[in-house]
């Protein structure tokens, strides 16, 4: 994660002013992420803003906070981050796998605690990067989701509608059953040279409760207004799993 994310976009930034491949008045878009926050509002269930102190808990959110570091100490490059939250649509594989599972008649979760999620189409997110090319303050970070939140519930129950399928058995396990699953399978990974989708850090991911997002900044400074609510994106996405023959696996 450190490599690519931080020290790739290091290098990348660089390269871009050395070379003058980034002229003067242009700007670097950075995709962040709002993992950089971690588990800032899990006992107020406040939504996560631009003004939290950043506390990741994972490798990814630490890499992802280091490369917006890298990019601080920079001096003459210009430049904005946003950080989405979970993005979904055509050819992301994690939102994916639930509608393989729900397409087998199970939909799995773990925690008996409420979860409050929110989320983010690709076209939204693409739409952000466009606005912060020419909106918003040198340096500022900006959180992005559709302007919603979700219970637990709601993206799986939508895939079920979109995939007509009628019954599903929903099971919800313990955090410790989740915690067990990740490290078998990121162990078995580790040492099979291979990168598994369920590791400790996807755990420390879904164990979090709270995924509310405030995206008043990037209304307000880029002019962001988000055209994709869960309903519309994960009908969208299910066309395209559909197109792109995915669902005939």
């Amino acid at each position: 994660f450190d490599r690519t994310n931080a020290e790739g976009t290091l290098r990348l930034a660089l390269t871009l002013l050395e070379t003058q491949a980034l002229r003067p008045g242009g700007r670097f878009v950075f995709i962040s992420s709002l993992s950089v926050c971690g588990p800032v509002h899990e006992i107020d269930f406040r939504p996560i803003s631009e003004a939290d102190t950043p506390l990741p808990n994972t490798a990814y959110g630490r890499s992802k906070l280091l490369a917006e570091q890298y990019l601080r100490d920079i001096p003459d490059l210009n430049y904005v981050v946003l950080r989405p939250t979970g993005v979904y649509g055509p050819r992301e594989r994690d939102y994916f796998m639930m509608a393989q599972s729900i397409r087998r008649h199970i939909d799995f979760a773990a925690g008996f605690k409420p979860q409050v999620l929110s989320f983010i189409y690709v076209a939204d997110l693409v739409e952000a990067a466009y606005l912060a090319l020419t909106h918003g303050a040198r340096g500022s970070v900006y959180p992005l989701s559709d302007g919603h939140s979700y219970t637990s519930r709601a993206f799986s129950d939508l895939i079920q509608q979109e995939l007509g399928v009628k019954r599903v058995c929903h099971i919800v396990a313990p955090l410790c059953v989740l915690w067990l699953a990740c490290l078998i399978s990121g162990t078995a990974a580790t040492l099979l040279g291979r990168v598994s989708t369920l590791n400790l850090d996807k755990y420390r991911i879904m164990r979090q409760r709270n995924w509310q997002c405030d995206i008043t900044a990037a209304r307000r400074d880029l002019g962001y207004c988000p055209q994709w609510p869960l309903s519309r994106g994960v009908k969208a996405a299910v066309e395209w799993y559909r197109e792109a023959g995915w669902l005939d696996n």
